[in-house]
């Protein structure tokens, strides 16, 4: 299982890292976090039940798109046409 460290910072916090790692005058070093959340209860809802499941079908099965998503969850999909392009791929 692979780990995933992630941050607790204010809107404005964030925003003043990602300017600053974007001009070059910062760099993330391999221990610090690289997913953000502006506050403990916002990263619990992402962590709910039905969202966990939700992750653990993408790990698994990997689809190409939100629709295809949808389709796996049997739940409606809220993209348009013009967003249900393929994702881009990682490798």
């Amino acid at each position: 299982m692979t780990k995933l460290k992630v941050g607790i910072a204010s809107y404005e916090e964030m925003k003043a890292l990602t300017l600053a790692i974007a001009r070059g005058q910062r760099k993330l070093a391999p221990q610090e976090p690289r997913v953000w959340f502006p506050s403990t209860e916002s990263f619990a809802k992402v962590l709910s039940a039905g969202n966990r499941d939700r992750l653990r079908l993408i790990a698994e099965k990997a689809p190409d798109s939100l629709d295809e998503l949808a389709q796996l969850t049997g739940r409606k999909s809220r993209t348009s046409p013009a967003h249900s392009k393929r994702w881009p791929t990682t490798g």
